[in-house]
C-alpha cells in the first residue's frame, strides 16, 4: 500500500492539490464496519471533502457491485472521484450537482 500511497501524494501535488488526508481500514474485514470509511462519508455529507484520489474503487470494496455502489454514493454528495491508475480518466464518477 506504501506504493499507493506515494502515487497518491505525487498525483496530487501535480493537481496543485493541498497534501491529502489518508483514510485507510486497512486489516478490517469488507464485511464489517469500516471506521475510516464511514468517517470519510460523514465528511463527504457535509461538504468537507470535495475531491477523493484512489487507485481504483477496489479500495472501496472487494466487490464490484458494493465498491461502484459506494463510489456513487460519493458522487452523489458532490465528491469528484480522481483515478489514480487511469491518469488519462480525470473523473471516475463526476459529481453530481448543477449542471452548467
Amino acid at each position: 500500500m506504501r506504493s499507493h500511497q506515494d502515487t497518491l501524494l505525487n498525483h496530487a501535488e501535480q493537481l496543485g492539490l493541498p497534501i491529502p488526508l489518508l483514510f485507510l481500514d486497512n486489516g478490517i474485514p469488507s464485511s464489517r464496519p469500516r471506521p475510516a470509511l464511514g468517517h470519510l462519508m460523514a465528511l463527504t455529507d457535509e461538504r468537507l471533502v470535495t475531491v477523493l484520489l484512489i487507485p481504483g474503487t477496489f479500495v472501496f470494496s472487494l466487490y464490484d457491485a458494493a465498491a461502484r455502489a459506494i463510489a456513487a454514493r460519493f458522487a452523489g454528495a458532490g465528491c469528484r472521484l480522481v483515478d489514480l491508475l487511469h491518469p488519462r480518466k480525470a473523473a471516475l464518477i463526476p459529481a453530481a450537482g448543477p449542471s452548467h
